[in-house]
């Protein structure tokens, strides 16, 4: 057998160092794009706060505002967009989603779980991914297992890859049969991409005024 030569090595090799530096108006745009995501993940984490401890004279009326506005999207946005190994965000984003969709059907005296579906666009979104059966065990305990966090993150993720998440609530054809909380977590190999913000999602000022008395 024959070896490679120097020049043969020095071909393969400089075809893996860049030689020079991207044009500055990509670097413009890569550092763009990275303050947006940054950006994104802030506002997400506040939005969390926000829904699990808020002040409780204006606790209602924050949650109706967010279902009026679906805020449960602004909240899969924002899952779409965290490590998959950060568990303390899957499980806050999956807990905000929890609040929101029952705590004010509750709070209208709506409990049977077809009609906190009826009234709750968050409630009729987490049943068509995970079937009204589940739904209803993540919704009537005290607060949420780690088996059920963990299958909603999976629905949410695998609906987000499919595609088929519509910004005005749920989407039909879902089958919670291919959900299981025994799975391991999805991969995500892909890195997270920032997504503009699109008509209708939630703004800050818009919130802040919400909930000033």
């Amino acid at each position: 057998s024959t070896s490679a030569g120097p020049s043969t090595l020095k071909g393969q090799s400089s075809a893996l160092i860049p030689s020079e530096l991207p044009a500055a108006s990509d670097l413009k745009e890569l550092r763009a794009k990275a303050q947006l995501r940054r950006l994104q993940l802030s506002c997400g984490r506040a939005l969390c706060s926000i829904l699990l401890k808020p002040a409780e004279d204006a606790r209602l009326r924050l949650y109706r505002y967010f279902e009026s506005k679906s805020g449960h999207m602004s909240l899969v946005k924002y899952l779409n967009l965290c490590d998959s190994r950060n568990d303390t965000a899957i499980e806050e984003v999956c807990n905000a989603l929890r609040l929101l969709a029952y705590v004010p059907a509750v709070n209208e005296g709506y409990y049977a779980i077809d009609k906190i579906i009826d009234k709750s666009r968050t409630a009729a979104f987490m049943a068509t991914i995970l079937g009204k059966d589940l739904l209803w065990k993540v919704l009537e305990g005290p607060e949420m297992t780690r088996e059920q966090v963990l299958a909603l993150y999976k629905a949410l993720k695998r609906d987000s890859q499919r595609g088929m998440v519509s910004v005005k609530g749920a989407r039909k054809g879902s089958k919670a049969s291919e959900i299981s909380a025994d799975d391991e977590y999805l991969s995500d190999d892909e890195p997270a991409v920032a997504v503009s913000p699109q008509p209708g999602e939630i703004q800050f000022s818009e919130l802040q005024q919400s909930v000033d008395p």
